[in-house]
């Protein structure tokens, strides 16, 4: 039997989240960083890096202790929640990483290589996430996370999801998410690179586009941390009441 003293079981909280903020429709003003505000936005970005670098952490621990002999509804859920939130927060770091080393580069070809290969990763996040138009819904993260919200019957958990539904939609619409940009950065097609990355190029622009995808991937990264939450609760209360089911 599991050695866990059932008086002291945690009740992780459930966030009522309200996702405006993450989707907050910004225009780019042209305004170039000075070298301090530069500085105190790269410490921001590797905080947050930071953060979702112990987020990866811990997932991947939580992945592998589980059991693969276990065909248990709690496992299947269990694991779905945990690489969707693996995809978040590797793709939050990623585009953070990358939006930092623009910031930081001090010759034209490295800003304009570094941008090209941000939206590489702003492209491929948004499509593994929640896909374009034409694309099947095989193997998308929000898929995967719709599948199994039958089991989150709470009106907190169904009135977030409908609205992150709602507003991913939204943001796959408003925007190609640069697929020409992305298709010559991943073929190494040299005439469409060169076109592409002499483009006019404004750090603003630049900066508020990948706002679009860190925010739309971090209202998911929250919504995917009280599902975890509220799949915890369940199992704790499961044990509390049926502890002979645990042996």
């Amino acid at each position: 039997m599991i050695d866990i003293d059932l008086n002291n079981l945690p009740t992780f909280r459930i966030y009522n989240y309200h996702f405006d903020a993450f989707f907050e429709k910004v225009q780019p003003n042209g305004i170039q960083l000075n070298e301090v505000q530069r500085r105190e936005l790269v410490q921001m970005i590797d905080s947050d890096v930071a953060i979702n670098e112990s987020f990866i952490n811990l997932i991947i621990g939580n992945l592998k202790e589980l059991d693969d002999n276990d065909e248990s509804e709690y496992r299947t859920i269990d694991q779905v929640i945990l690489k969707a939130w693996l995809f978040v927060s590797q793709t939050t770091a990623d585009c953070m990483v990358a939006c930092k080393y623009f910031m930081l580069a001090d010759k034209e070809y490295d800003r304009r290589y570094m941008r090209g290969k941000l939206k590489v990763i702003l492209n491929e996040g948004i499509k593994k996430l929640v896909g374009f138009k034409a694309d099947k819904k095989e193997g998308k993260v929000w898929t995967s996370i719709s599948e199994i919200m039958k089991h989150f019957p709470g009106a907190v958990f169904q009135q977030q999801f409908a609205e992150l539904d709602r507003r991913l939609k939204e943001c796959v619409e408003r925007s190609s998410w640069w697929k020409t940009e992305r298709d010559a950065e991943t073929h190494l097609d040299s005439m469409a690179i060169v076109l592409t990355r002499h483009e006019d190029l404004d750090e603003s622009t630049v900066m508020i586009e990948s706002l679009q995808l860190i925010g739309a991937i971090d209202a998911v990264n929250h919504f995917l941390q009280n599902l975890h939450a509220g799949l915890t609760n369940w199992l704790n209360d499961l044990y509390r009441t049926h502890p002979e089911k645990f042996k």
